[in-house]
This record gives structure tokens, C-alpha cells and sequence, in this order.
């Protein structure tokens, strides 16, 4: 038989995990810049860290991959397994072998497969921004990629992702599970309140960069109403500057 079967959570917990890491990635490059304002200074780093969101896009692909693996899981996942049927030791006193030692389903492949199984109507625009990031992808990864990287274009891909994949509020919730479940978020004497308050500011960040508009597409609240200091992160921010800690 084959053993260590994978399954639908194993694939979307991989995706998410990608995600983060790449937009992490692009949070750490961009942050210092995008404070100090000076546009000629942005382009300088970007172009400097063209290697790191080459990264991110490799990232962002291998997300793709894990999403569309997730969903051909929740019909089978011997879906993904590439070459012959009558290769598979799944008949009496064959020896087993496990699920990883087998080539799986290359992209383009891959692409249809999820596209035969998925209950979710599959947009063109699904289509374009999964072709869009493998051939991205390619170039980076088997020639040298000469197209010029932004963070504004690689943040919108990986919101795009999330919400292609996993609907509204995917984006931040994946971010904000991966930050409060951080082994170090509990630590003693750590200031949680107020690096819960400075993780936020990564909301500012993607609305000022990708605009008011695409931001709002991403939550199911509306980000432009009023806006209200959050009750929790007040109290916390005050408490520590009283105590003089901030």
C-alpha cells in the first residue's frame, strides 16, 4: 500500500506558512524605507534586494502549489501522484512505499487536476494570476530573471493568493495566528500588549502601499469607515508609557 498519505490541512497550513514567510520577507526589506519616505532611496533598495523578492516569488509559487495540493486532496490525494497505476504497490503482499517517494504532479499539470476537482468555480483571473507567478517562478528558478521586482506588486500577489484561495480576512488572520502562536509571544516578561500593537502597524503598511481600495477588498468590515483606536492596544500602549518601558 502506499503509506503516509498527505492530507487537505497539511497542504493549507504549508500554503499559509509560505505566505507569511514571504510577506515577512517583504515587510523586513521594505519597513525602514517606507518610513523614511525618500521615493529615489526605495528604488535603490529594491533594486539592491532584488534577491530576496526573487525569494518571496518562489515563496509565493510553492503557496499556489500547496493550495491547489489541498484541494485535490479533499477528493483523493493519489490525485497528485504522477506515472504509471500499475507502478503502485497497492495489491496483496506488495511491499509499501510511502507517498513522498513518488514524482507528483508537475504545475501545468497540477493547474487541471485542481481545476477538474475543485467545488469552487475557477475564475479566469485564478487562472491568469496562477500562470503569472509559475512563469515568474520559472524564470527565477532555471534562467535569470530580469524583471524588476516591486514589494507594492508582490504584496498584492500574495493578498491575491489569500483571497483566491481562502476568501476575505485570510491574509491577516494567517498573519496574526502566525505571530501570537510564536513560542517567544509568551515569554516572560515579554511586553505582548504592545508588540501585539506594533505587529498592527503592518495593516498601515499594505493600505498605504497597495491603496485604499484593494485593502478594503480584503476583509468582510469596511476599512473605510471611521476609524477608532482599538480599546486593548490603547490600554497597553498607555500602561507602558507611563512605565516608561516605550
Amino acid at each position: 500500500m502506499i503509506t503516509n498519505l498527505p492530507n487537505s490541512e497539511e497542504f493549507e497550513s504549508l500554503a499559509k506558512n509560505c505566505l507569511v514567510q514571504a510577506f515577512d520577507l517583504i515587510f523586513a526589506t521594505d519597513k525602514a524605507v517606507f518610513d523614511f519616505g525618500e521615493e529615489a532611496l526605495k528604488e535603490d533598495v529594491w533594486r539592491y534586494s532584488q534577491g530576496k523578492l526573487n525569494t518571496s516569488v518562489v515563496l509565493i509559487h510553492q503557496a499556489i502549489e500547496s493550495f491547489m495540493k489541498a484541494s485535490v486532496c479533499l477528493t483523493s490525494p493519489l490525485l497528485l501522484l504522477e506515472g504509471r497505476r500499475k507502478d503502485w504497490p497497492v495489491l496483496p503482499d506488495q511491499e509499501n512505499k510511502d507517498f513522498n517517494e513518488f514524482y507528483t504532479t508537475p504545475a501545468e499539470a497540477l493547474l487541471r487536476t485542481y481545476a477538474a476537482t475543485t467545488k469552487i468555480p475557477l475564475s479566469p483571473d485564478v487562472v491568469s494570476h496562477i500562470e503569472a507567478i509559475r512563469t515568474l517562478r520559472n524564470q527565477i528558478v532555471h534562467g535569470i530573471s530580469r524583471t524588476q521586482l516591486t514589494t507594492k506588486i508582490l504584496v498584492e500577489n500574495i493578498l491575491d493568493t489569500f483571497l483566491f484561495f481562502q476568501g476575505k480576512n485570510a491574509w491577516w488572520e494567517a498573519l496574526l495566528t502566525e505571530f501570537i502562536q510564536h513560542p517567544l509571544s509568551h515569554a516572560p516578561n515579554q511586553l505582548f500588549g504592545v508588540e501585539l500593537a506594533l505587529f498592527a502597524e503592518r495593516l498601515d503598511y499594505v493600505e498605504a502601499i497597495i491603496g485604499k481600495a484593494k485593502f478594503a477588498k480584503q476583509f468582510t468590515i469596511n476599512t473605510k469607515s471611521r476609524r477608532y483606536y482599538c480599546p486593548f492596544c490603547k490600554i497597553q500602549w498607555s500602561r507602558e508609557m507611563d512605565n516608561g518601558v516605550v
